[in-house]
């Protein structure tokens, strides 16, 4: 279940906001209101052709904050968000973030995947694995760098995630703004691939 409107502050709770679009922001999608409608699926930050395409029917969910369709519940397989058509939306330095809610634990659970049919295309995975903990991958031709987080997501909760790289300073993974585990990193990821995924 995908959710994005919040901030975290430094003593550990969560405040509800809108979140803003600045000079930094590549793409923002709020994801309140029914499937399929405008508001679920429009790019905050303007862009259209960063707005989402359901796929397979996805449906609407109680956000974080118990919102009613403020959030999107997929199936893990078959249901994912695509991002109508794909853009450029990486730099050398550069995060995603989003609220999660499990319903099962044990289980590969894609947050964020661009993926490429070309052999030696930079691509940027953002998963749970099967032991509930965060990766964050990146692959750059021939040189791949994961991080992989220490903290057990529980199944049934909301986590805000975020996933964070920068040429010098690594890969970093983050749970409710609290750094979870951080890699080495070579060259930022930087560039697109053939389809961005929310799954």
């Amino acid at each position: 279940v995908f959710s994005t409107d919040v901030q975290w502050t430094f003593d550990g709770t969560k405040e509800e906001i809108e979140h803003c679009v600045d000079d930094d922001t590549v793409a923002l999608w709020h994801m309140n209101g029914a499937a399929a409608s405008a508001a679920k699926t429009d790019n905050a930050e303007g862009t259209a052709a960063l707005d989402l395409t359901e796929v397979n029917t996805p449906t609407a969910a109680t956000g974080f904050d118990g919102e009613a369709n403020g959030a999107y519940e997929l199936n893990g397989s078959t249901q994912y968000l695509e991002i109508t058509n794909d853009a450029d939306i990486y730099g050398t330095t550069g995060s995603i973030s989003a609220w999660i809610y499990l319903d099962i634990g044990s289980t590969n659970y894609g947050i964020y995947t661009d993926t490429s049919a070309t052999l030696n295309a930079i691509h940027v995975q953002f998963l749970v694995n099967t032991d509930d903990n965060l990766v964050f991958h990146k692959y750059d031709n021939s040189d791949n760098q994961s991080v992989i987080g220490n903290i057990s997501l529980n199944t049934e909760q909301w986590y805000y995630v975020n996933a964070v790289w920068e040429d010098g300073e690594g890969l970093k993974v983050y749970v409710n703004g609290v750094l979870d585990n951080t890699g080495d990193i070579t060259t930022g990821a930087s560039g697109h691939t053939d389809s961005d995924n929310i799954n």
